[in-house]
């Protein structure tokens, strides 16, 4: 028979921050920097960069931004029905959302179905 799906619970984000970037990598003796295997994260304590967190009954991660813009990872933590424990990145490109103006609408009508 086919199995069965094994149901996924996010148990815990691990580790987030800003990624980096060569522009970044430069900077780097002015910023503090953690490595971990090829993944570098740099600490920018004075940008408001937000924060990664499970989400409702631990389906999701949600990201709560604040005022920076650029890249942003979030590791977390899932863990299957069977008890077996996976890390993932979640790779983010904060943007600003910027609310689209309202125009006229068309002055055609509607074509017939």
């Amino acid at each position: 028979g086919v199995p069965l799906p094994n149901e996924l619970t996010v148990t815990a984000v691990v580790a987030q921050g800003v990624t980096a970037t060569r522009g970044r990598r430069r900077a780097e003796g002015a910023l503090g920097a953690e490595t971990t295997e090829e993944v570098r994260v740099l600490q920018e304590p004075a940008v408001d960069t937000g924060s990664c967190r499970v989400g409702p009954l631990g389906k999701t991660v949600e990201y709560a931004g604040g005022t920076y813009v650029g890249p942003y990872r979030c590791t977390f933590e899932t863990e299957d029905s069977r008890g077996i424990i996976v890390l993932s990145d979640l790779d983010l490109d904060v943007t600003v959302f910027e609310t689209p103006t309202v125009g006229e609408l068309p002055s055609e009508p509607m074509p017939e179905p």
